[in-house]
């Protein structure tokens, strides 16, 4: 029988039942237990409450993962193919875009798996490579007769097989990599009236074919062991930024010795190692602690200032903070669907491990309709109740600051602009 790990969370809205979201793996890939600080999270998209506008609370705290390049599934990159500093473009797509389908502000990416070429929501908040097996076809991959499912805070559940393929993403190559191929979705039984009920995800082929998990944030209930960041694959070093702006976002792999000058850095503390599984590719997981990535969050006269690790995470498209209950003023300024009342206040986002704050106003409530729910430079700010306090620094916050992520080191930075 399959390992099963049930975690708790508890929904911000008045009588909303608690969610279970769970993981499964085989019981070799079950994890070699460490301290860990705070609760995986079902995923690092957020999660949903409406087949529209369901922008909520923001989703659970978590482990901060990645793979060690050395232990990566796979032969890694096409060493020729990989000098310093290769630039990836992304694709921003606003909410609204692809036929009126995609209900929050995305990043994308074109990437090849085998020979068939796939859109990609991209994911720091998330590790491993997910796509569904319709999209990626017959003969693009080989399946290493692993299996698993992973539940998501929205309800959302996948199952799948791991496989092995050639990963290319811009002009870079990557050979035997690891992907989830996703056969089924479906809701878990707490949340019966999730996305997948009333529909196609947009995530698995509502708009996207999958999700690129390169974060060394592992807030996704993602197969254990299983995918790896594909990332660690296709970098000499195991590092790369992300630059965000509308026009031109991009990740750059194998930055070098100048540019990560450029960036504030903070060593994270390694918290649980996941053995590789027997039959299946090998790879091996480290978890890493996000506490030593400090920030704090204010909203003036509503939010007294919060302080929690910081999680900078392209699948959130607000900042949020998780914590154990509400205090102060706060407590009466949620709003349905978790969202805090910042209208006409000023908010303050400040990462005090990597000196860097951000400050901006929001529009007064009369005016508020004249912007986009989503709007990148005045976010929406969100409250969400769990065991123990994070801040999510969602995708505006990428508009001010590139962000490092260096696998190899288990370090992230900041490089305000």
């Amino acid at each position: 029988m399959p390992g099963t790990r049930t975690v708790l969370f508890t929904e911000p809205r008045a009588g909303a039942a608690r969610m279970l979201v769970q993981e499964t793996f085989p019981p070799q890939l079950e994890p070699i237990v460490h301290p860990t600080p705070y609760p995986s999270s079902s995923s690092s998209l957020r999660p949903r409450r409406g087949r529209r506008w369901r922008t909520a609370a923001a989703v659970c705290a978590a482990l901060l993962a990645a793979a060690l390049p050395g232990g990566c599934a796979g032969s890694g990159p096409d060493r020729s193919a990989v000098p310093g500093g290769v630039t990836v473009p992304l694709r921003y797509m606003p909410a609204g875009s692809a036929g009126g389908k995609l209900s929050e502000p995305r990043l994308q990416a074109t990437a090849t798996i085998g020979r068939k070429q796939v859109s990609l929501l991209v994911d720091t908040g998330s590790t491993g490579l997910k796509v569904l097996t319709s999209a990626v076809g017959d003969g693009n991959a080989t399946p290493t007769g692993v299996t698993g499912s992973s539940s998501y805070l929205s309800g959302l559940q996948i199952s799948g097989r791991e496989a092995q393929a050639d990963l290319r993403l811009g002009d870079v190559t990557a050979r035997n990599q690891t992907v989830l191929l996703v056969d089924s979705l479906g809701c878990i039984d707490q949340v019966p009236d999730c996305e997948a009920a009333h529909g196609t995800p947009e995530e698995f082929g509502g708009v996207f074919d999958g999700i690129l998990g390169i974060g060394l944030a592992e807030r996704d209930q993602g197969v254990r062991g299983c995918c790896a960041n594909p990332m660690a694959g296709l970098t000499n070093n195991g590092a790369f930024t992300v630059h965000f702006d509308e026009q031109h976002p991009e990740l750059v792999l194998n930055p070098d010795r100048k540019t990560l000058e450029r960036f504030t850095t903070v060593s994270l503390k390694r918290s649980a190692t996941l053995a590789p599984s027997p039959g299946g590719s090998p790879t091996t997981v480290t978890a890493w602690d996000p506490a030593p990535l400090q920030g704090c969050l204010t909203v003036t006269g509503v939010l007294n200032t919060r302080c929690a690790p910081v999680l900078f995470d392209t699948g959130t498209p607000t900042l949020a903070l998780e914590a154990p209950r509400f205090q102060g003023p706060v407590a009466g300024a949620v709003l349905k669907g978790g969202m805090i009342d910042t209208f006409g206040r000023q908010v303050t986002l400040a990462v005090t491990t990597a000196d860097w704050k951000w400050t901006y106003r929001m529009p007064a409530r009369k005016t508020a309709g004249k912007q986009p729910m989503n709007a990148l430079s005045t976010p929406l700010v969100s409250y969400g109740l769990q065991a123990r306090p994070l801040i999510l620094a969602g995708l505006p916050a990428f508009t001010k600051t590139d962000v490092l992520y260096d696998l190899k080191n288990g370090r992230t930075g900041l490089s305000p602009r």
